[in-house]
């Protein structure tokens, strides 16, 4: 997890630091004990008086899953320079700094990327990512329905999900299972508005919230012909598929690739902050 707070009043590092991990009880959801933090001060003002404030971002991970990265780097005998995080990545690959509307008002950035088997949420005020959250939602989901729903095997649904389509010229497919296909997809898509909409109503309860434009989509599941605007109908925010290529330069057959989308994660990863 990821969560943005002040500390006022505290000047000494290690004093610092203590102040910290005691309000990441309250900030994130997992276990102190079970969990590996680490922060970066990302703004500090200083008052009339001498006394300092200070923005911090933390970032938590559960030490299990972290211990097994570094047990595997340790194996292949490569040195570990660091851990990023996917919603980390996913913001620089998509949009590096903070989107204003035309009058200059700020405005958060949000960006999800649909995968197979999970989601990331990430929201950011400028260039610090505000809140992130991983969703247990993905294409593997549309398939389970589909497959549920028109008895199939997970095989013949994973081929009916690719050949689907919810743009509104879709009816005329030759395949009768398609008014189908599609329901169990809207089915279940409407359960990913839902968790969207609930993530968005937590970041924008918190003080100092920005407000939201639009949705930024990636990932592999947002391919799917007319999936981006259906989410827009269900969330009723505005939502806009992104190019991952944006902030890298890349030869003309990179850009011909119909499966970018796919791999915004993993250019992002590859983006210096």
């Amino acid at each position: 997890g990821v969560r943005c707070f002040d500390i006022d009043g505290i000047a000494d590092e290690r004093q610092l630091a203590n102040a910290i991990r005691f309000r990441a009880h309250e900030a994130v959801s997992i276990p102190i004990d079970e969990a590996v933090l680490d922060y970066h001060v990302v703004d500090q003002t200083i008052d009339d008086t001498g006394g300092v404030s200070r923005r911090i971002l933390l970032a938590a991970a559960y030490r299990e899953s972290i211990d097994r990265y570094v047990e595997a780097t340790r194996a292949a005998g490569i040195e570990l320079y660091g851990i990023d995080l996917e919603a980390f990545a996913l913001l620089r690959a998509v949009s590096p700094a903070g989107e204003t509307t035309t009058d200059e008002t700020p405005r958060a950035v949000v960006a999800v990327s649909l995968g197979h088997d999970r989601s990331t949420l990430a929201i950011a005020e400028g260039e610090v990512c505000e809140f992130t959250r991983v969703l247990e939602w993905g294409g593997g989901k549309l398939e389970g329905a589909i497959s549920f729903d028109l008895g199939v095997t997970p095989e013949e649904a994973l081929e009916l999900k690719l050949a689907a389509s919810l743009e509104a010229a879709a009816g005329d497919s030759q395949d009768s299972r398609m008014p189908a296909v599609r329901a169990a997809i809207e089915r279940e898509l409407a359960k990913l508005a839902r968790e969207l909409v609930s993530s968005l109503q937590f970041y924008q309860s918190q003080a100092g919230s920005l407000a939201i434009s639009e949705i930024l989509v990636s990932g592999g599941t947002s391919r799917m012909p007319g999936l981006p605007e259906a989410l827009q109908r269900l969330t009723r925010v505005a939502v806009r598929p992104v190019n991952p290529l944006a902030r890298v330069r890349a030869g003309g057959d990179l850009m011909a690739r119909d499966d970018l989308a796919s791999l915004t994660i993993a250019i992002g990863l590859g983006v210096e902050a």
